[in-house]
């Protein structure tokens, strides 16, 4: 497998869960951003960024690039933006914060899917995917973000990068599950371990 970067993206609003997603604390007991770290690392991420705000990020994850978005409030576009520039290698594995049902195979499967220069990710779910580390990338991203009336989405950005679709078995659709509310996170407590 070639070396690749991993970006966790964490630094929306969580507006929809009354609460900020990367603090929640995951069933085995660390914050929700720290698990997904974890995640990464067991994917075999070369290397970790986070789209974060420095001030948010726990100290004892402050050896890994903690990177904030240019631009404030706009999405998950800006935070790729401000954190593709930072990698060292040509792939980038794009992680939520809010995905903590995610095992290390689903992303290492997306990373070996993978070659140079594409983009991947898993039918019906755009996240996690993984996006070539390259200017053409760069340049589309600053285009989106510059136009009030583009789409900027990750859904937006694969079409646009013609990115390959893998298919995914409906049972493993629990693991996709995104806590952005409070009753999505409950329902992810309860059916934890089964």
């Amino acid at each position: 497998m070639r070396p690749f970067s991993c970006i966790i993206l964490a630094g929306g609003q969580s507006s929809r869960m009354g609460t900020d997603k990367a603090q929640l604390i995951a069933p085995t007991q660390v914050d929700l951003l720290t698990y997904m770290v974890h995640q990464a690392e067991l994917a075999g991420a070369n290397e970790i960024i986070i789209s974060r705000s420095p001030a948010a990020v726990p100290e004892h994850l402050r050896r890994y690039q903690i990177i904030p978005d240019r631009t404030p409030n706009q999405g998950p576009l800006a935070g790729l933006l401000s954190c593709l520039s930072a990698c060292r290698y040509q792939q980038a594995l794009i992680m939520p914060v809010d995905m903590p049902a995610l095992a290390p195979h689903y992303l290492t499967t997306l990373i070996a899917s993978v070659g140079v220069g594409q983009a991947v990710y898993y039918q019906n779910y755009e996240l996690p995917c993984v996006l070539p580390v390259n200017e053409a990338i760069t340049d589309y991203l600053e285009q989106q973000l510059n136009d009030a009336n583009a789409r900027r989405s990750i859904r937006g950005l694969l079409a646009h990068l013609q990115a390959q679709e893998i298919a995914l078995p409906q049972s493993s659709a629990r693991y996709f599950m995104n806590t952005n509310t409070p009753a999505d996170w409950q329902q992810f407590i309860q059916g934890y371990g089964q």
